[in-house]
């Protein structure tokens, strides 16, 4: 079993309405039907949404984010890909990274950005941090430390 962090972030059309339907289908494609709980809130949780300014570029359109944990029993590539689906199916289009002439990545603005923060195995009673590094995916994510509100939005979730 696997515990998810996930970043949401939309800064183009109907904001709130990209989060709520980012949280409806990560709930419903990464959650196991079978969890035994005793509470939903120990399965899924979500942070308060707050506005941000983008990162990386400018732009008048400021960021609804929102931290999401939930536990799966998905690897961290599967998690991924179902990441990278549900911004599809939201209308993300995918444009593969850019960078200026000193090899800084070029951000843009986007309907719905769906990060993992972290994630986190269950060994016995307890949870083990997990790492990845592959070209396509790096956790804990590289800019945690270097985005406050993603830091603060992921210490909502982490207590």
């Amino acid at each position: 079993m696997y515990r998810v962090y996930i970043l949401l972030g939309s800064n183009l059309g109907d904001r709130e309405q990209y989060l709520s339907d980012a949280v409806m289908e990560l709930m419903d494609r990464l959650m196991p039907d079978y969890l035994e709980v005793a509470s939903l809130a120990e399965a899924v949780n979500t942070s308060e949404v707050i506005e941000t300014e983008p990162v990386g570029f400018s732009c008048p359109d400021k960021f609804l984010n929102q931290t999401f944990c939930c536990l799966t029993e998905y690897e961290p590539q599967q998690v991924l890909e179902i990441c990278q689906e549900i911004e599809t199916e939201l209308g993300r289009v995918r444009t593969g990274a850019q960078y200026n002439e000193k090899g800084e990545r070029i951000y843009q603005s986007r309907c719905i950005d769906i990060d993992i923060l972290n994630v986190e195995k269950l060994n016995g009673e307890k949870w083990d941090a997990v790492v990845v590094d592959t070209p396509d995916l790096t956790i804990p994510h590289p800019q945690l430390k270097t985005r406050p509100f993603a830091r603060d939005l992921y210490r909502v979730l982490k207590k």
